[in-house]
């Protein structure tokens, strides 16, 4: 009846009431037969390994996008290895939403993970492997739109890198292979502009990355960005880094001089 209607409208539309409906065990097991009916049998599967734990309230739904799923579908394995005794499954994208069961601590260690691989997946975190770029707005349009050309851009960078390329928005995630390179490629399309988000949380103009990637290697030409720093860049670097002979570090030093000698001649 109407009254029924409007007080199911009411708990789907309040957060709290519909987080305790949705972990309803009656639900998993409607949402597992929706999934058989769609030849999804892998939910009915797990529902039926975890019926004790869905009957005592030891599961929990994680929501995701179908771009998350992909990550945490690569990640998944690790998170059970480094979380004995937890289980999940990515539903999506039948369903947004990843499963998992264990008890209290490990439910929280695995949403805290999950947490951190959808930031992964959205460029709001550095993979382990890798970094990511944020391209300002008035230098996105350097890169190649989406389609077949941003396709062979990220080709061409894996078969020279071997690094993988994946965009969200206005940042691009890279992993793996050799990621000074790659950045360096990048960064070349946007005039050495894009903010690099370290691993650590740590964030770099294209000149100090620079300076980080040579050190960490070597001195390298093609590390180094191909523009003239701003006074900002130069002044903030030297009061920070102490010349370490790098290409990056030489060039920096001589346009300091250049900077000072120029300050010298307005007086």
């Amino acid at each position: 009846d109407l009254g029924r209607i409007v007080e199911a409208y009411e708990t789907l539309s309040d957060p709290l009431k519909r987080n305790v409906y949705d972990h309803r065990p009656l639900k998993f097991w409607q949402d597992a037969k929706k999934a058989k009916e769609q030849k999804d049998r892998r939910p009915a599967m797990w529902v039926l390994k975890h019926s004790n734990d869905i009957k005592n309230g030891r599961v929990r739904r994680v929501r995701c996008t179908d771009r998350q799923a992909q990550t945490l579908i690569q990640q998944a394995r690790n998170i059970l290895t480094r979380v004995r005794g937890a289980d999940l499954l990515v539903v999506a994208p039948l369903f947004p939403e990843v499963w998992i069961s264990g008890n209290p601590q490990q439910l929280r260690n695995v949403e805290q993970m999950l947490k951190e691989a959808s930031e992964e997946a959205d460029g709001l975190r550095a993979p382990a492997d890798g970094v990511v770029l944020k391209v300002p707005p008035v230098h996105a349009p350097k890169l190649p739109e989406l389609g077949e050309k941003r396709n062979r851009f990220v080709e061409e960078i894996k078969a020279k890198t071997h690094s993988m390329l994946s965009f969200c928005e206005d940042r691009i995630i890279i992993r793996g292979g050799q990621v000074p390179v790659a950045v360096a490629w990048i960064q070349g399309r946007v005039l050495w502009r894009a903010e690099i988000t370290c691993y650590d949380g740590s964030k770099m103009d294209g000149w100090q990355y620079s300076l980080s990637a040579e050190r960490a290697l070597h001195a390298n030409p093609e590390l180094v960005p191909d523009r003239e720093p701003d006074v900002d860049e130069v002044e903030a670097i030297l009061r920070s880094e102490s010349p370490q002979g790098t290409t990056a570090e030489r060039a920096l030093h001589a346009l300091d001089a250049i900077f000072r000698g120029r300050s010298a001649m307005s007086f």
